[in-house]
């Protein structure tokens, strides 16, 4: 955990997409979802889709935001205009 921080405070994107896996599932650490969205945003301003994702995933559920299925689906064209084929699923664009 320390060194994961170290590092996504550094500003390395896959860094801070760990550290909000860590945070949003309590591995090593509580389980923090507003610190898990925290660590997202950092890593999906950088282009990160597992991140972007996540965070999609966050507002679809309600964990840690209200939910926001707009919002949801902001995450998950960003992610699908890259052509990932699991995002076009979720949007329910076929391929």
């Amino acid at each position: 955990m320390k060194w994961w921080k170290l590092t996504a405070e550094q500003g390395h994107a896959r860094a801070q997409k760990n550290l909000g896996i860590m945070y949003e599932n309590g591995h090593g650490i509580p389980e923090n979802y507003p610190e898990a969205m925290k660590w997202y945003r950092l890593a999906a301003e950088q282009g990160d889709t597992t991140a972007q994702r996540k965070i999609g995933n966050m507002y679809d559920n309600g964990r840690g935001v209200p939910k926001n299925e707009k919002e949801a689906m902001h995450w998950y064209e960003l992610i699908a205009e890259r052509g990932n084929s699991s995002d076009h699923y979720t949007l329910g664009i076929e391929t």
